[in-house]
């Protein structure tokens, strides 16, 4: 490889614009794929015998060129890993802790997790019969199995038998002890005319 390809001259302009020696964070965290594998070039798979390193406390790109194979023979690689982030104006690798890197993953997994749970409404009359109260619980026992909370409400039907309150109790106490294995009963609250059964799934915290 030519070492004069190192002169080429910094983009100043655009989205990966380069500032003397330093490199943005949005530049850095571009991947280069692999074209087979489809996956991000790292350690020796990068197609480069001279690459230039971004120390990874000031995200600035090392003044001179070095020898990939030297470099990855340098570091533990049951620790460590270099990943190809740039092939322009030069080729451009960063240090990536493998254990950072899949602390970061489960974070960004567990956020996308938190945004995907929804709070799913089922209602129901005091007088429902048997089986559709049943029916009801176990279409919240499914939601609650795929992570969603849950908000059971149960209403005075308008011209319906009135139902005594150790009727309602009773009818509450059933729901909450039949969800109680797969979910954590969160509140209850009551009004003359509806109240509303709160549970969240016991693996969320």
């Amino acid at each position: 490889m030519n070492p004069m390809m190192f002169a080429t001259r910094l983009p100043t302009r655009g989205r990966f614009a380069l500032s003397g020696n330093h490199i943005s964070k949005n530049f850095v965290r571009r991947l280069i794929l692999d074209p087979t594998t489809k996956k991000p070039m790292r350690d020796l798979d990068i197609p480069h015998e001279l690459v230039r390193v971004v120390d990874p406390e000031t995200n600035k790109i090392g003044e001179s060129p070095v020898r990939l194979e030297s470099l990855v023979e340098s570091v533990n690689r049951q620790k460590f890993y270099y990943q190809l982030v740039s092939e322009e104006p030069f080729p451009i690798v960063k240090l990536i802790n493998r254990q950072e890197e899949k602390r970061v993953r489960r974070e960004a997994k567990a956020k996308q997790k938190a945004k995907k749970v929804e709070t799913k409404s089922i209602q129901m009359t005091w007088n429902v019969e048997i089986g559709d109260l049943k029916h009801k619980v176990a279409k919240a026992k499914q939601e609650l199995n795929d992570g969603n909370n849950v908000e059971l409400s149960l209403v005075k039907k308008r011209g319906s038998e009135f139902v005594p309150t150790p009727d309602r109790q009773a009818k509450v106490d059933w729901i909450t002890e039949e969800l109680d294995e797969i979910a954590v009963f969160t509140r209850s609250e009551p009004t003359p005319f509806i109240t509303t059964l709160s549970f969240r799934p016991r693996a969320q915290k």
